[in-house]
């Protein structure tokens, strides 16, 4: 992908683009771990852009959000402590 986000969320995606109540997500909490290769221009573009509108609408967020990068790879290990 180019920074849009996978097609079987496209409507959950419009709806959050377009939401204009700035209470909408008031009862919700989040984090999000957006996934994504810095080979791309837009990397983890869908999620940055889900982190921002999310606390615009009021969410609030109870971890900090994180950025995986696939170009560099991911050690497990460094999660869950398992080899």
């Amino acid at each position: 992908g180019d920074g849009e986000p996978p097609s079987n969320a496209s409507k959950f995606w419009r709806k959050i683009r377009r939401e204009k109540n700035p209470k909408f997500l008031s009862h919700m909490k989040y984090t999000v771990l957006g996934l994504g290769d810095t080979n791309y221009a837009n990397f983890c573009n869908v999620g940055r852009v889900l982190d921002r509108r999310f606390e615009e609408l009021g969410a609030t967020r109870f971890y900090a959000s994180a950025w995986a990068d696939d170009a560099v790879g991911y050690d497990w290990t460094d999660i869950d402590g398992h080899d």
